[in-house]
């Protein structure tokens, strides 16, 4: 790795202290959150019993010390509720899944402290700082600002090929044959992958509509609002990511359906697909051909090969993970698949299915719960007529966007825990405090904090 990165990464807590010396605490952590996930480089540093030191664990540690020395009387104040439970469980279920293969509790606590790092401190921070109205809100400006950003970098990317992270860091992160769509290129940017790209082009292109419903929108969004949706969409197309423009359009869908129809079936539908495919998938002997016959049709011949591609190793993973359902085969390759030379010839790209092998029902079912909950709670406590009125807008489109990325999970082993800060923002919100106040399309979203 070139010396720059070895600045960037080691100076990267020190820059984030000094942010909160500087800024609140929120507008500090948010701003970190982001930068880091957006622009520092897909590194990875080996530390004997700890975590790997990476972009996302740097910028968590570079919060959670902040916190400890600028907010400690808010954050000795804050409490675990009922509603944690499955991250809680997401996190530990490593060290369950280490104990029943007989790998002891030190290995158990170092994959559960792994976990955590990935999982539970971004969910934590989304938790502790943005589980409010306004912040929810300003949340939503930045990932449009972060979306902004990632414009003209796309564009640069699509015309002289995924090279930014290259020019600025030395070295290429993903493989560049998978940088080729459609006859050009997809961009990759600063992030580990142009799938992850394309989901965070079309994330911050739904956050832009929300946005754009808002008559008291920050100002530099109002009066560049066509400009502002036209850049984000063209850019999502140019990403070529065909998963996340089809997540986009579902998401979309679902917003105005229920806008229009008044009717949360559609909404119901959303959360059932993905529960659905996991208990078929891990539970029966469901073959999903019936989903590649309709990716041919509604794409093309060489994505939906691609995609029967993803489901036969889907399939050696997922029957391993059969022998050990309940905890799994824990981590080090046990989970894997090996040929009689002991090759190892797994291919992984769904993130359920990695989930499944290593940590078993248990978790890949919290892992999904924590990303379902919230649109769940709106599901079930929120009325037809006040869920995406403009004060509750914000915290439906987040919990559209969390289970959107848990689709995404069905399919792709994108790690992104940018959506755990989101399910932490909105997962503890009370639906009926939201709901009581009248909605006034004029006011200023001044919400009381659920």
């Amino acid at each position: 790795m070139s010396i720059q990165v070895h600045l960037v990464m080691f100076a990267w807590i020190p820059f984030v202290i000094y942010m909160f010396s500087m800024k609140s605490p929120k507008k500090a952590s948010l701003q970190c959150f982001i930068i880091a996930w957006l622009f520092l480089p897909n590194a990875e540093y080996a530390i004997s019993g700890l975590p790997e030191y990476n972009k996302i664990s740097a910028t968590c540690y570079g919060i959670v010390i902040s916190a400890c020395i600028f907010d400690r009387n808010n954050l000795l104040k804050w409490r675990p509720k009922m509603i944690d439970c499955p991250i809680i469980l997401f996190c530990f279920s490593p060290l369950f899944s280490s104990i029943s293969n007989g790998l002891g509790p030190y290995d158990g606590f170092s994959c559960s402290l792994s976990q955590t790092v990935t999982w539970g401190l971004p969910y934590l921070i989304g938790r502790f700082y943005f589980c409010d109205s306004k912040s929810i809100l300003k949340l939503i400006e930045y990932i449009v600002i972060g979306g902004l950003l990632y414009v003209p970098l796309c564009l640069i990317e699509v015309r002289f090929s995924p090279q930014l992270h290259h020019w600025v860091y030395g070295y290429h992160v993903a493989d560049f044959g998978q940088s080729m769509r459609y006859g050009g290129f997809r961009p990759t940017v600063f992030m580990e992958h142009g799938l992850m790209v394309g989901m965070w082009m079309a994330t911050a292109f739904m956050c832009a509509l929300v946005l754009s419903q808002f008559n008291n929108a920050p100002a530099w969004f109002k009066y560049r609002k066509k400009m502002i949706l036209s850049s984000l969409f063209i850019t999502l197309i140019l990403v070529k990511s065909t998963g996340a423009i089809f997540l986009c359009a579902l998401g979309i869908t679902c917003i105005y359906t229920v806008k229009i129809f008044k009717t949360k079936i559609f909404i119901a539908l959303l959360i059932f697909m993905p529960l659905f495919y996991l208990f078929a998938r891990s539970f029966g002997d469901w073959d999903p051909q019936v989903l590649v016959k309709w990716a041919e049709v509604t794409t093309n011949r060489d994505r939906a090969e691609s995609f029967a591609f993803r489901i036969e190793n889907e399939e050696m993973i997922v029957n391993k993970a059969k022998l050990r359902p309940i905890f799994g085969w824990g981590d080090w390759g046990r989970w894997r698949i090996y040929d009689d030379q002991g090759e190892d010839v797994t291919i992984s790209d769904s993130l359920w299915a990695i989930i499944f092998g290593r940590n078993g029902y248990v978790g890949i079912f919290s892992l999904f719960t924590f990303l379902l909950l919230p649109l769940i709670q709106l599901l079930i406590k929120c009325p037809n007529t006040q869920w995406f009125n403009k004060k509750n807008y914000p915290y439906c489109i987040l919990s559209i966007l969390c289970t959107l990325y848990a689709f995404d999970c069905l399919l792709n082993a994108m790690i992104n825990p940018f959506f755990a800060l989101c399910a932490g923002a909105v997962i503890a919100m009370n639906p009926k405090k939201i709901v009581s106040l009248k909605t006034n399309p004029t006011s200023s979203l001044k919400v009381s904090t659920p």
